[in-house]
């Protein structure tokens, strides 16, 4: 599935994310802007599927997503108790 950055498509396996897989977004540092390379991606799949978030670093802002062309009856985020850290 194209990403939406021709730059990024070029490092990814196949040539973009992997279709019907989760995929986990990690980075070193918080607040560096990573969830932007999900944004074309997240506001195609909002058209048609539902989303889950799972424990993201930041509580998504339902105007942010609404702007970036995100269906926010179809994203929903899930907080765990507790992170695998803590177990």
């Amino acid at each position: 599935m194209t990403t939406g950055f021709e730059s990024l498509e070029h490092e990814l396996p196949n040539g973009g994310w992997p279709r019907s897989n989760l995929i986990e977004l990690l980075s070193q540092q918080s607040g560096i802007g990573s969830t932007q390379l999900l944004k074309p991606m997240l506001a195609r799949l909002s058209q048609s599927q539902k989303i889950a978030l799972i424990q993201p670093l930041y509580l998504p802002q339902r105007m942010a997503c609404q702007y970036w062309g995100i269906d926010t009856s179809r994203l929903f985020w899930i907080k765990a108790k507790s992170t695998a850290d803590a177990l």
